[in-house]
Parts: C-alpha cells; structure tokens; sequence
C-alpha cells in the first residue's frame, strides 16, 4: 500500500462522511 493510495482513500472517506453529513 503507498502513501498516495493511503491518501486517496482517506480523502475519499472524508468527502463521503462530509456527504452523509451534509444530507442529514
């Protein structure tokens, strides 16, 4: 696993959350 796949799935996280919150 790389660091830049580690951000991507981070970044990806955080817009999904972000998503879910923002929904609510």
């Amino acid at each position: 696993m790389s660091g830049l796949d580690f951000s991507g799935a981070t970044f990806a996280r955080s817009t999904f959350v972000g998503t879910i919150l923002r929904g609510t």
